[in-house]
């Protein structure tokens, strides 16, 4: 176990005003657990991260509450808080939600989307074109938010949070994503079919080739043999397609 110790304060701090502060904590540490930063296991030392983002105590232990009701962080009286171990089971219910979710809710964009926002999601997909060709940025970054403004489109705000909500989940698995050339060559060849769908008002298309894309091969882990198990908390299940 990565040692970046934890100690939650229940000192008697005077409170700040919510928001920003703590917002910007929030942001951070997701981020942190996002990339590797902190992995499985690993103590969140609420001291440090004061130090660290210059900010009390106060808006430290709000953000990690937040985190810990999104079951991202566990939290504890004795142990303090811990990055939560990721699950292949959590993987599955992953996708299974993005399936009920993103298909329908593109497909009823099909025929509205301006020709504004059409661009924009071509300008998304020539990015992962170039990574493809020079490795420049972050895919994952980019593949997600293809995905939210896709979902955006539909003009649903509770839709696109939730969908928000279960990409921040997929976040914490990005350590163990293997992406190559290849795989997000493929990514961007089908995310351009979904466009051309889109822009052609076709509304069946635009979701069968979504679900299609959502199971698509490249876009499983790396072998689940391949991957450190002290991070899960369970066995996987090779019958299963698992997204990341």
């Amino acid at each position: 176990m990565c040692e970046v110790n934890v100690a939650v304060d229940a000192s008697g701090d005077e409170p700040e005003p919510a928001g920003s502060k703590s917002e910007l904590v929030y942001q951070w540490l997701r981020s942190e657990v996002g990339n590797g930063n902190l992995r499985p296991a690993d103590r969140v030392n609420a001291d440090r991260v004061s130090r660290e983002l210059e900010v009390s105590k106060v808006p430290v232990r709000e953000a990690i509450a937040r985190l810990a009701a999104e079951r991202v962080l566990l939290v504890s009286p004795n142990a303090g808080a811990v990055v939560a171990p990721l699950s292949w089971r959590e993987l599955a219910d992953i996708q299974q939600a993005r399936l009920v979710l993103e298909p329908p809710t593109a497909a009823s964009a099909a025929g509205n989307a301006t020709k504004a926002r059409i661009g924009e999601l071509r300008v998304m997909i020539t990015g992962l074109r170039r990574w493809a060709r020079t490795h420049d940025g972050d895919p994952f970054a980019m593949n997600r938010s293809f995905h939210l403004a896709l979902v955006a489109l539909a003009g649903n705000e509770l839709l696109t949070e939730m969908l928000d909500l279960v990409l921040q989940r997929v976040s914490r698995y990005r350590m163990i994503a293997q992406h190559t050339s290849a795989s997000v060559g493929s990514t961007a060849r089908e995310h351009a079919a979904i466009v051309d769908a889109l822009a052609d008002g076709d509304g069946p298309s635009v979701q069968r080739l979504l679900s299609a894309h959502l199971q698509s091969t490249h876009s499983v882990t790396g072998s689940a043999h391949e991957v450190d198990p002290r991070y899960f908390v369970d066995e996987p299940d090779e019958q299963r397609p698992m997204i990341c």
